[in-house]
């Protein structure tokens, strides 16, 4: 049996470019099924296998329905619709790829389709308006090429064209091999940045020794952020290793690496176990000159306010580092979207700093090469090898979470976030979280005391 590409666009104004790839797949050897999401009029012609009224349907309306609307309302419903149908088909096993060609409207249309349909299906946009590709593929596996030609037929326009067909009729030989079902129940992801790569890199080798069990290292800069909060908002993993919470900061500051609002909610609200970690909770991204970061922080840097530095990352990431003060208000903003979790969840503070810039001294297996103290390093005047940040995070947390959440425990680390035994310590606790295999929080380390 032949692979099925999904085949999708406005028809009434790409009709004849998306026709013309349909024939190049098939001869590429799969088989297509075409479905218009036009707007202006329903363009009914034999070629096409799911025209607009069918796909109207779904949601009871008919194209008569979507002509009396403005564009963006049209637009709205036709995605609503859309999105049912393919993933309908995408369910009954019945295709194995999307393509679409579009411009402006096309693209936010079939984007917002191909953002439902699950990690892992191929989907291939090809849009003129790269300018919103952020907007289109935000969370999702998505690939998306430039066409050149808004539409017409010519020697270069036919060879990309024939060339995303090539792709697309490969993505699908490919993923006709994988079953439609996949099996998630030892699935872990670990978030991690780069100045947290040793915690994360030996948490990821962990758990994939584990028979049956399976990791994955998400890149907490934005997009990871809401690829984890999707993902657990689908159940798509049995357990998180959540060990970085750098967009929680980057949104209560406005920094580049941005997740949103929504971030850290996900796995609580789903009853999916979670061992959670401060990784990066010492500083938030900007673009990389100071003159990307907003004047006010760098204000403070020049004022000298207490934990306020900057530094250079790379030609196109520079930090601010959080405040104390700042640290304790996302800890009150964790403790508000944990608080419902209905499944195991633990919060491991690594009392001797959050990432490779929250360093008391150099260690390059660590992050940091010196010389000297990590750029946001700021001692903790009770105890001069612990962050200062990370006792008022933890001293915060503590006294906003509820206390009537027995599946909620926040434990102190005396250690460095990339130390090997906090990894090893996350790695364990998820572990038997997931089996019931045993007490997850029954340690045997001096370095380790449960605090609430």
């Amino acid at each position: 049996m032949k692979p099925v590409v999904l085949v999708t666009g406005i028809l009434d104004t790409k009709g004849a470019e998306l026709r013309y790839i349909s024939e190049q797949i098939r001869e590429s050897g799969c088989d297509t099924l075409i479905m218009e999401l036009s707007l202006g009029r329903e363009v009914g012609e034999p070629w096409i296998d799911i025209p607009l009224g069918k796909v109207l349907e779904v949601i009871g309306k008919t194209p008569e329905d979507i002509y009396k609307k403005s564009r963006n309302d049209a637009g709205e419903l036709v995605s609503q619709a859309g999105i049912l149908v393919a993933k309908k088909l995408q369910l009954e096993g019945r295709i194995n790829v999307i393509i679409s060609y579009c411009g402006s409207m096309g693209s936010a249309i079939t984007s917002a389709v191909m953002r439902e349909l699950p990690y892992g299906f191929p989907k291939l946009l090809l849009s003129t308006s790269l300018h919103n590709y952020e907007n289109y593929v935000q969370f999702k596996d998505m690939m998306v090429m430039y066409p050149l030609s808004e539409c017409g037929f010519n020697v270069i326009s036919k060879k990309i064209m024939s060339t995303a067909a090539g792709a697309i009729a490969g993505a699908a030989k490919m993923n006709a091999g994988f079953s439609n079902e996949i099996d998630t129940n030892k699935l872990v992801p670990v978030t991690m940045q780069g100045v947290t790569t040793p915690c994360g890199q030996r948490a990821y080798n962990i758990v994939n020794s584990w028979p049956g069990y399976e990791s994955m290292i998400i890149h907490c800069t934005g997009a990871g952020g809401l690829s984890i909060e999707a993902m657990a908002r689908e159940k798509a993993f049995a357990g998180l290793l959540d060990l970085n919470i750098a967009e929680l900061g980057n949104n209560k500051l406005g920094g580049k690496s941005n997740s949103g609002p929504g971030r850290l909610v996900q796995a609580a609200a789903n009853g999916i176990p979670q061992v959670i970690g401060t990784g990066s909770l010492d500083f938030v991204t900007f673009g990389g000159g100071d003159h990307d970061v907003p004047q006010k922080y760098m204000d403070e840097v020049a004022r000298k306010i207490e934990g306020r530095v900057y530094s250079r990352h790379n030609v196109n990431v520079s930090i601010i580092s959080t405040t104390v003060e700042e640290c304790r208000e996302l800890a009150r903003e964790l403790a508000e979207k944990i608080s419902c979790a209905s499944a195991p969840t633990a919060v491991l503070i690594p009392l001797r700093g959050s990432s490779g810039y929250e360093m008391e001294s150099p260690d390059i297996r660590k992050g940091w090469a010196g010389p000297g103290a990590a750029p946001c390093w700021l001692p903790y005047d009770g105890h001069p090898h612990w962050s200062k940040r990370s006792v008022n995070f933890m001293e915060e947390l503590c006294a906003d979470l509820p206390g009537d959440n027995g599946n909620i425990k926040v434990f102190a680390c005396d250690m460095h976030i990339n130390d090997p035994e906090y990894a090893d310590t996350a790695a364990e606790m998820i572990r038997r979280m997931i089996d019931g295999d045993g007490d997850p929080y029954e340690l045997d380390s001096a370095k380790i005391s449960e605090v609430f």
